[in-house]
């Protein structure tokens, strides 16, 4: 696009439209500005040069309810009845995303805005479980995996999933945070200095959460005393055998 360089003064753009913002006059503190009024009743400043370049299409409201497409350099509004519709015929909030090739947070955020309930995730589960049971028909799964699968659903609806060997909070204020590191907190008081501090599980079994189990250490002394254990072992640090290194003599 061109845009003819006037000279300052010379310009007049009231009264023009530029897509939802409507020049008023030109701003008196900020002679290169322009006092704009938008649909939704907001006064800006804008410049002039990004008016005429469409770097500027709103006060900011058309981001909320309008989505940028990639190649047709315009945007497109959201029909939430649509959204709210197509995920209330069962369809999941990932679905529905893909369906109109938008994020899941921004569905998730109008569906929200709308006034759609959410389904909770045991909710999401009956309603996909007959899906997934077709889609996994004729596969074949161990008893051992079986039994994990179980155990880390009756984990998960007790508000704990594993990570790392650790059990960790999946709702709360402390979700995502390792229960191990929540019991050390409250035992000492005060919350733990990441990342100079760390707790140690002592009979090695990091679901063992005791608090007699537990042992507050610096990562220094953690890191020591677990290369000590690897050594004792005969192992280094990534858990394979220690390489014997031979001294070459000279003949």
């Amino acid at each position: 696009m061109t845009v003819l360089t006037v000279k300052q003064g010379s310009l007049d753009l009231t009264g023009q439209r530029f897509v939802k913002l409507v020049v008023v006059e030109r701003s008196i503190d900020k002679s290169r500005r322009w006092i704009c009024k938008c649909d939704c009743g907001s006064i800006c400043h804008v410049a002039a040069s990004d008016l005429q370049r469409s770097r500027r299409k709103s006060c900011g409201c058309l981001s909320n309810d309008c989505r940028f497409k990639p190649g047709l350099r315009k945007y497109i509004e959201i029909d939430v009845n649509l959204l709210a519709a197509s995920y209330n015929s069962g369809r999941s909030t990932k679905e529905v995303a893909e369906q109109f090739n938008l994020s899941m947070s921004l569905v998730r955020a109008r569906l929200l805005e709308h006034g759609v309930t959410l389904r909770t995730r045991l909710e999401a589960a009956r309603l996909t479980g007959p899906k997934h049971s077709q889609q996994n028909k004729g596969r074949v799964t161990s008893e051992q995996t079986k039994l994990k699968q179980s155990l880390s659903r009756k984990q998960r609806a007790k508000g704990i999933y594993v990570t790392q060997g650790y059990l960790a909070l999946t709702m709360g204020t402390d979700k995502g945070r390792k229960i191990h590191d929540i019991i050390m907190e409250r035992i000492i008081g005060r919350p733990l200095v990441y990342p100079d501090e760390v707790v140690h599980h002592i009979d090695g079994n990091r679901q063992n959460n005791e608090p007699s189990n537990l042992q507050l250490m610096s990562r220094g002394e953690h890191t020591s005393l677990h290369a000590r254990q690897l050594r004792e072992r005969g192992l280094h640090r990534r858990g394979s055998p220690r390489k014997k290194h031979t001294q070459l003599c000279p003949i």
